[in-house]
């Protein structure tokens, strides 16, 4: 919703590839590179429904290529289970 737009959030149609890549590169150009923003990223998409976790896409990963950035992985443990689907 708009509180997302306040915070900065980008959102990804993923049904639409050519959307989906226009939204990187806006966040590339925009909030990324201009504002020297770091991002925090799923890359596998959503969540899975057992919680396991589930096939990276590419779109994070183009994302970081694009703006050079680098890729900090983390782990966040037991954030399936505070909101299971």
């Amino acid at each position: 919703g708009w509180i997302m737009s306040l915070y900065g959030h980008i959102a990804i149609d993923r049904k639409n590839l050519q959307s989906a890549k226009d939204a990187i590169n806006n966040l590339v150009a925009g909030k990324i590179k201009r504002w020297n923003r770091s991002i925090a990223i799923s890359p596998e998409g959503t969540r899975s429904r057992s919680g396991r976790l589930t096939d990276f896409k590419k779109g994070p990963f183009h994302l970081a290529h694009n703006a050079q950035m680098p890729v900090t992985p983390i782990y966040i443990e037991g954030a399936w289970a505070l909101n299971p689907p």
